[in-house]
């Protein structure tokens, strides 16, 4: 069984919690940026259980 390599999911994660709360923010200057932009954390999520 191959194993998920750690270091590889905390920094995917870890760019998909910055992304996240960077979408969050947007949300109070444009909403449809804020809405790409968490799609895009959204992405980044499901690679990083790919790792």
């Amino acid at each position: 069984m191959k194993y998920p390599d750690a270091n590889k999911h905390f920094w995917a994660s870890m760019t998909k919690s910055v992304i996240r709360v960077g979408g969050y923010c947007l949300i109070f200057i444009d909403i449809e940026i804020a809405a790409g932009v968490l799609i895009a954390s959204e992405a980044i999520g499901v690679l990083e259980e790919l790792v």
